[in-house]
């Protein structure tokens, strides 16, 4: 099960960011990589002066909620397809639709 995460909130270009680590499949592997979001400008007069600012914590915290769900539930992740999956869901239709008529079935190649 996944950690829940605060994320790290940091300025950079007039803008406030959050840092965070997401689990993403490359090459068949899980692997951690961290990934930035931004969240507000940089703006005193609508509450977003600094990091700490309670308007700037409320918008990472609900950024955060949905990050967290998405690394709780990791069948909704995208994942590699297995050759076998491909075969039977992608393949053998194309085949079928693409040699209808030419007396060639897709029961035939496999």
């Amino acid at each position: 099960m996944a950690r829940h995460q605060r994320g790290h909130i940091y300025e950079a270009s007039g803008a406030f960011h959050v840092r965070y680590y997401t689990t993403e499949i490359v090459a068949g592997k899980p692997e951690k990589k961290q990934r930035s979001h931004r969240l507000c400008t940089k703006d005193r007069s609508t509450g977003h002066g600094t990091k700490s600012a309670m308007a700037v914590r409320s918008l990472c915290e609900d950024f955060m909620r949905t990050v967290n769900e998405h690394e709780r539930n990791p069948q909704q992740q995208a994942q590699d397809l297995m050759v076998v999956d491909f075969w039977e869901r992608v393949y053998l239709p194309y085949c079928e639709k693409e040699w209808k008529g030419t007396g060639m079935r897709a029961s035939t190649i496999s």
